[in-house]
């Protein structure tokens, strides 16, 4: 999907229709294999194979990159995207557990009654797969309450540098250990008060592979965001 949404905009800055058509070709082998339509609602599965159940479907919420869905429906309009980008939003809004109200890494949908629950097969936590959530919801311009609230009560709670790695949802506990830097970049990102008080943390010195890559999220979004 990434790969997709890099190819649109380098089709809108460069002029260059063929990587519109591969982008395309791209978004409708997506749409063609990991969209599914469970009671009404367009769901977005993490993969092709491995996460449909007998009773549920698992989704992984971070997988929902707001603004790659939204270039796939200016694209691709015959698609299913307007609607998987609503009932995206819809679903992290009623997959927000435990004492912080946030959402899991992992959550299922039964096919029963389109309920949702945290998916038994992970650590019921918010870690290091949720911390994307906010970041591509700010960027793609659908942040809101209550989980903007209570990312805000969230952050405050711990302080910047002491953000944990995970928290238990449903009893609580924090690991014994503080978060990495893109964590901390995340959280300035997409809280304006905590953006006023803090600079984002660089790339290079936000230790292994996958905190610098949130950070450097964090700063696209947050460049993009300031030029809107």
């Amino acid at each position: 999907m990434l790969i997709a949404w890099a190819l649109v905009r380098a089709a809108d800055q460069w002029h260059e229709p063929q990587f519109l058509r591969y982008a395309l070709k791209i978004f409708d082998d997506l749409a063609k294999s990991v969209v599914k339509f469970v009671n009404g609602r367009v769901l977005l599965l993490p993969g092709m194979q491995g996460f449909t159940q007998r009773n549920c479907v698992v989704i992984n919420l971070s997988y929902y990159i707001f603004p790659a869905l939204q270039a796939a429906a200016r694209i691709h309009s015959t698609g299913p995207w307007e609607n998987l980008i609503k009932d995206g939003v819809r679903l992290i809004e009623n997959s927000l557990y435990g004492m912080w109200k946030l959402p899991p890494d992992w959550v299922a949908v039964q096919f029963s009654d389109d309920h949702t629950h945290i998916a038994k097969r992970w650590p019921p936590r918010f870690s290091y797969d949720a911390i994307r959530i906010p970041l591509y919801m700010v960027w793609g311009g659908v942040f809101s309450d209550p989980l903007k609230q209570n990312l805000d009560a969230f952050w405050q709670h711990w302080g910047i540098h002491a953000i944990p790695g995970w928290v238990d949802l449903p009893n609580g506990t924090r690991s014994p250990y503080n978060a990495p830097a893109g964590f901390q970049a995340v959280a300035i990102a997409t809280d304006p008060k905590l953006a006023e008080k803090y600079k984002l943390p660089s790339v290079r010195g936000s230790g292994d592979y996958y905190s610098a890559c949130l950070t450097m999220l964090a700063h696209i979004v947050s460049m993009e965001n300031a030029h809107d």
